[in-house]
């Protein structure tokens, strides 16, 4: 099939009833999560929860995938929340985290719940530039006005960044999880030392059969063990000897 990483495979199909839920809100699979896991929030931004379900914490598995490619595309702005939807930019889309020191006449705008309609002109086709620069930071202000709303008549809705349709596909998902998200995982991931010669060197100790296990046995496994640690004083090896020798005490 041209899937190489199962692991990498299994996600992206996990990012497809993810991305189910995000674009139909109202089918039986988003009713049934939203009541106990995104009451008041998003599918992409929402938490584990204390007691996550089976398939919840599945699909979770998935959210940082659908994070980098979901855009929230504007119709008349009035589904999309300034502060809560991913709306600006693309590849990852972003929500703004940050504002200007507000003029008084747009303090009224700036609230939690402020929807990206109210940035708008009255016919819903076209930015209100002054309260958008007033607002925002200059870099946000730029990308937010580079994008044009389809007006009144149409319906905000999300695309995904990797494919030409905007619909996401278990290619594209599979695609995006091996070249953006494991390659973050790897980058962020601590390198720990090799503790393969201590292994090879625990396999060759000369040790009492299973039947013949005693406490005496035990203990002079152990001392070998710390043995091996002493010799040789790498990192790895002493922390080994650090275990082994309080559990012969």
């Amino acid at each position: 099939l041209g899937f190489r990483d199962l692991e990498h495979f299994n996600v992206a199909l996990l990012g497809k009833q993810l991305w189910r839920i995000i674009t139909c809100p109202n089918s039986l699979l988003g009713r049934i999560y939203k009541i106990p896991y995104f009451r008041s929030s998003t599918p992409l931004d929402a938490p584990l929860g204390s007691r996550p379900s089976y398939a919840w914490r599945s699909l979770l598995a998935a959210q940082k995938l659908i994070r980098q490619g979901a855009k929230r595309i504007i119709g008349n702005g009035e589904a999309t929340k300034v502060w809560e939807d991913r709306w600006i930019g693309s590849s990852p889309a972003i929500k703004p985290t940050s504002t200007r020191m507000v003029p008084l006449r747009y303090m009224q705008l700036v609230k939690p719940d402020m929807c990206v309609s109210e940035l708008m002109t009255i016919p819903g086709n076209e930015w209100n530039k002054e309260a958008v620069e007033a607002i925002f930071t200059a870099e946000t202000s730029e990308k937010i006005l580079a994008i044009n709303p389809q007006g009144r008549a149409g319906n905000d809705t999300y695309a995904w960044d990797y494919t030409h349709t905007g619909f996401y596909t278990v290619k594209s998902g599979y695609w995006v999880q091996r070249n953006f998200i494991n390659t973050d995982q790897a980058a962020t991931t601590v390198n720990q030392p090799s503790l393969d010669e201590l292994y090879q060197q625990i396999w060759k100790l000369q040790t009492a059969q299973k039947s013949d296990i005693s406490y005496g046995n035990a203990s002079a496994t152990l001392y070998q063990l710390q043995q091996i640690c002493i010799t040789d004083t790498s990192p790895k090896m002493a922390a080994a000897g650090d275990v082994a020798w309080p559990v012969r005490q």
